[in-house]
């Protein structure tokens, strides 16, 4: 359980809570935030498709075949897809929960207040460690309508 808590960043590597695990709490926010926090644990899945909480147990099993290269036991992948499809049964994707970070406090000479604490972001996390890199290769031209499409497009697709 403490991985899953760790994946889903409610814990940091040292094991104590986050603040997503405090703003989890929060009765009128917590299926928003355990969203947020299933969008982050499954990342890479989330790169593949969008809307990879509405896929089927089948088609996450495919996917997450992929992502770990073969190197879970099939047991292990469904393992992993049960957890996802459970997790995404009580969660919130409607609208991402971003919580709101504080402005600094400031002293009397304008400067922030080195007392208090630098707000922290957890590590991010990985489905089987993969990295993506899109290289584009742009062709010569000097119509700026060709570069406006490819960029529309990548934004359309990837983003």
């Amino acid at each position: 359980m403490i991985p899953v808590l760790k994946s889903l960043r409610f814990l940091d590597d040292a094991g104590k809570p986050t603040q997503r695990y405090f703003d989890f709490l929060d009765d009128n926010e917590w299926s928003r935030v355990l969203g947020k926090g299933v969008e982050d644990a499954y990342e890479d899945l989330f790169r593949l498709d969008r809307k990879a909480n509405t896929l089927d147990k089948k088609s996450i099993i495919g996917k997450l075949r992929s992502l770990t290269q073969g190197k879970k036991s099939d047991k292990i992948v469904t393992a992993m897809a049960t957890t996802f499809l459970e997790l995404s049964k009580l969660s919130n994707f409607s609208t991402s929960f971003e919580p709101v970070l504080k402005e600094p406090e400031v002293d009397e000479s304008g400067m922030p207040n080195e007392n208090q604490p630098a707000p922290t972001q957890a590590p991010k996390s990985h489905v089987g460690g993969l990295t993506y890199r899109i290289e584009v290769v742009l062709p010569t031209t000097r119509d700026k309508a060709v570069y406006d499409a490819i960029f529309r497009s990548l934004k359309e697709h990837l983003l």
